[in-house]
């Protein structure tokens, strides 16, 4: 008999906060910046990769708050050298910020389909956060129309 995985603390950290960041966000987002610094060195990559996913989404798409993700961001960029994969999340999450300020962004490019998708979603749900819908729209068309012209899918 195989018992499941141990979860390491930043995945659980990741799971708890994607939990409660809809009905708490600024718990959630401050959970992030207290508590994940610490376990950044020791985490694989993939629960780096998993991890900002989550501070992208709640920082920028929930809490429009593009400082504390810029914060973030300089933490897992110091652990780029051991994982050289999370530049291309790093660079998602870049481009997600410009996006929301309405910055096009250059940064797009070489992203494969899906990563400009999530960009462009956590840009446009920054957009609803201020109210500005026409812009989240144009956002999410554009999402649109990368994931239709991306290889894979998106």
């Amino acid at each position: 008999m195989t018992s499941a995985p141990v979860a390491s603390p930043l995945d659980e950290l990741t799971g708890a906060v994607m939990a409660a960041h809809a009905r708490n966000t600024q718990g959630a987002l401050a959970r992030l910046v207290t508590e994940a610094p610490p376990l950044l060195p020791h985490a694989p990559g993939s629960e780096l990769e998993a991890f900002l996913r989550a501070a992208e989404h709640i920082a920028l798409g929930h809490a429009d708050d593009s400082g504390t993700l810029q914060d973030l961001l300089a933490a897992l960029s110091a652990q780029q050298a051991r994982h050289p994969a999370l530049a291309q999340a790093l660079q998602r999450a870049q481009a997600a910020l410009a996006l929301a300020d309405d910055l096009h962004t250059e940064l797009l490019a070489g992203l494969p389909a899906p990563e400009r998708v999530r960009a462009h979603y956590n840009a446009a749900l920054a957009r609803t956060r201020r109210r500005d819908f026409a812009a989240a729209l144009q956002l999410v068309d554009a999402a649109t129309a990368h994931a239709a012209a991306g290889d894979e899918p998106a």
